[in-house]
């Protein structure tokens, strides 16, 4: 059994016998803004399933996880496409063609051995951990499709700088039609 998280500490809790993952790619990007030293960062997540019930007797889930924090949580907000040269936009989700990561998740969805779950990339400010807010995940996932059923994924991803760029994870995952948290 891995050991507690300490308090505050990132966490990636699924919700389903799994074993999920994410890959992030954070590349620094300089806009020009009114203030010309601001340094912008692009995030891009991949959470990908493994499918089968090894995740379940690999490690003890908690039967009641609970729900991310969403205090201070930002929605990302649609891409748009009709608007370009409008510049960067903080927590605007990027469209498909502007992700570095398409020929991962691809190599991931073609995998029998893997299942991509979410696939988001936007653009925020360096901003030091106390100026920093979380981006929520999961709500536009529904609002694409997903019906009235909560999304598989949802949670909050906050990146910040300081001396490095550090990076909080509270992310949720539910397979459908389990039961079982994990």
């Amino acid at each position: 059994m891995s050991p507690a998280p300490a308090a505050g500490a990132p966490r990636l809790v699924p919700e389903a016998p799994l074993a999920a993952s994410a890959a992030l790619a954070l590349t620094a990007m300089f806009a020009c803004t009114a203030d010309a030293a601001q340094q912008w960062y692009t995030v891009e997540i991949i959470v990908f399933d493994v499918p089968g019930s090894g995740g379940l007797a690999a490690e003890h889930w908690p039967a009641d996880p609970g729900e991310p924090s969403l205090d201070g949580a930002v929605e990302l907000t649609p891409a748009f496409e009709d608007a370009p040269g409008a510049g960067v936009h903080a927590f605007r989700l990027l469209d498909r063609a502007d992700l570095s990561l398409n020929r991962a998740r691809s190599t991931l969805r073609r995998s029998a051995r893997y299942r991509p779950l979410l696939h988001a990339g936007w653009r925020l400010p360096g901003l030091p951990r106390n100026a920093s807010r979380p981006a929520h995940v999961g709500t536009w996932l529904a609002a694409a499709g997903n019906g009235n059923d909560p999304p598989a994924v949802r949670g909050t991803v906050k990146v910040s700088v300081a001396r490095y760029l550090h990076v909080e994870l509270d992310l949720l995952y539910r397979r459908s039609g389990d039961d079982v948290a994990a």
